[in-house]
């Protein structure tokens, strides 16, 4: 069975309502995290534990680039809707990797709010970079 190698996987965001995907740009790090809270409680008649609903945390850092293609996002696209308290659309789904088609083994969908934007400025010898956060609100689609 294939692995993804990490520079075939892609984080997209979509800023205009979720058709218009883009990659984002010259990725150094990334994580999409899903959570759920638990609540337990103790009784006579044992534990109970409930599970709350999934949220999706994802975090990326990338290089800030100055003129991004028509297919890529970068920190000028994002910082417009961090300001506003917009939400964007992000699509994590896995790539076409030999026989395997886009999508067909994972695939995560969801509105998200961005939480944090941070524009990184390095010694003298690297490059602007930036790192964001964006925090799922709603419904996590599965099915791509």
């Amino acid at each position: 069975m294939p692995q993804v190698q990490s520079s075939l996987q892609t984080v997209e965001i979509d800023v205009d309502g979720g058709t218009s995907y883009k990659n984002l740009v010259c990725i150094s790090t990334s994580a999409l995290e899903g959570t759920a809270d638990t609540t337990t409680e103790d009784t006579d008649c044992g534990s109970f534990t409930s599970v709350g609903n999934v949220t999706y945390s994802l975090t990326a850092d990338a290089i800030c680039e100055l003129s991004p293609s028509a297919t890529q996002i970068t920190y000028g696209d994002l910082l417009p809707k961090f300001i506003a308290k917009s939400l964007v659309t992000v699509r994590w789904q896995n790539p076409v990797v030999g026989a395997v088609t886009v999508g067909s083994k994972y695939y995560h969908q969801f509105k998200a709010y961005i939480t944090s934007l941070t524009l990184n400025k390095p010694s003298a010898s690297g490059y602007v970079s930036f790192s964001v956060t964006l925090e799922s609100d709603g419904a996590i689609d599965v099915t791509p």
